[in-house]
């Protein structure tokens, strides 16, 4: 079993997923693409959803990026398509002084062999 597939199902566990499809689960590389259509070009056609946008009901998906100009490694962020604009990977890392959170056009997206579902506040217990 892969490490990635058995960190995904412990972190799906713990959060009470106990329901969830398992699947295998790669990283792909992209350059600002959008994490659905970099996963329809590889052999695990499914990009691995996170959530919702209250606002638009657009689905993040989950992807990794790499600060490693800034010596602090690899970072989940979530990749989302707003309009015409290009498809970023933001993840939770704050620019020195900044106040800001960053984004890269670099990064990989969770792709998975069959369709995950969408997490919901009823998948949850608590």
């Amino acid at each position: 079993m892969s490490i990635v597939r058995w960190c995904l199902i412990l972190l799906l566990g713990t959060l009470g997923f106990s329901s969830v499809a398992q699947a295998d689960i790669k990283w792909f590389e992209t350059i600002n693409g959008y994490c659905p259509e970099v996963c329809q070009k590889t052999d695990h056609k499914f990009a691995v959803p996170s959530g919702v946008h209250p606002q638009t009901g657009k689905t993040f998906y989950i992807c990794a990026v790499n600060y490693s100009l800034a010596n602090t490694g690899w970072r989940a962020g979530y990749n989302i398509k707003w309009g015409a604009a290009k498809s970023l990977c933001y993840a939770q890392w704050h620019k020195m002084n900044s106040g800001k959170n960053s984004y890269k056009e670099h990064y990989f997206c969770m792709c998975a062999d069959k369709e995950m579902p969408l997490i919901t506040d009823d998948m949850v217990k608590r």
